[in-house]
């Protein structure tokens, strides 16, 4: 009888003691919840050099352009951006029309 209730005790400890440990690897320090935030904080911290590696490559070819064809990059950002057209050319704008429908 006394053997028994010293392993049901035994038992018992070691039960808790495993629940403790998985509490404590789940929401402990570093715990699992805190290592799948890392994860997902990782991810988001490459796609974030991603996007930058590609605006600076963007960015690299633009230098590039303005050093090996300056007058040329300048004429397509005034032509694109500004509006401004040669002496002489014709300017066409093309509207959108509003409130037609197609007819089937």
């Amino acid at each position: 009888m006394l053997r028994d209730k010293g392993w049901k005790i035994i038992l018992c400890l070691a039960g808790a003691f495993g629940l403790l440990m998985t509490f404590l690897a789940v929401y402990g320090d570093e715990g699992w919840r805190d290592v799948s935030r890392f994860y997902q904080e990782i991810d988001k911290l490459q796609n974030k050099i991603e996007l930058l590696q590609q605006e600076n490559k963007v960015l690299v070819e633009e230098i590039k352009n303005l050093r090996d064809e300056p007058w040329y990059y300048v004429e397509k950002i005034a032509r694109e951006e500004l509006g401004m057209v040669k002496p002489g050319e014709k300017v066409f704008i093309i509207m959108k029309r509003r409130g037609l429908r197609s007819v089937d």
